[in-house]
């Protein structure tokens, strides 16, 4: 798809295939156990806003690729439990839902948690070897210390409104 919208409005439905968006994109589930493949936002895929009134679930991979920064929005809980990879200069997550990695990574750009709650539950592994922002309001929930370990550096910000949050998962 390159722009426009991709939504699951058939309850206990799975699409095997992957989504693949090249420009701005939502992907959204109107009923109950709605699921995807796997998801790739080429260069060009700025926004991959996740909404629909249901929780999305990403059963395959969530790859990234391209040399510009991607926005991952959801306004309702986002489950990508396979593999999170990518080559971006930065992944923002942005929205006040959580979005949970639940497979393994091998992304290596930056992170920026600006809103919401981004979930890693990725054992062992690091979540990125770029940098991670968790900005004031927001929260990075990690399984391990291990997820932060490869982390080039960890910044929590903070403003007069508060400030971002790390915990454990």
């Amino acid at each position: 798809n390159s722009g426009g919208a991709y939504n699951d409005a058939i309850s206990n439905v799975y699409v095997q295939n992957t989504v693949t968006l090249t420009g701005n994109g939502i992907i959204g589930a109107t009923a109950a156990n709605a699921a995807i493949g796997a998801v790739t936002l080429n260069s060009g895929a700025t926004l991959l806003g996740v909404q629909g009134g249901q929780t999305s679930t990403v059963f395959g991979a969530l790859t990234l690729n391209g040399s510009g920064g991607t926005t991952i929005n959801t306004t309702n809980q986002f489950n990508v439990l396979g593999a999170f990879s990518g080559t971006t200069s930065s992944f923002t997550k942005t929205g006040t839902a959580t979005m949970l990695l639940g497979g393994t990574s091998t992304y290596t750009g930056g992170i920026i948690v600006d809103q919401g709650a981004l979930e890693a539950r990725i054992g062992n592994n690091a979540l990125t070897t770029g940098a991670i922002t968790v900005n004031p309001g927001a929260v990075l929930r990690v399984i391990s210390s291990s997820n932060l370990a490869s982390a080039s550096s960890v910044t929590i910000n903070s403003d007069v409104n508060g400030l971002g949050i790390l915990g454990l998962a």
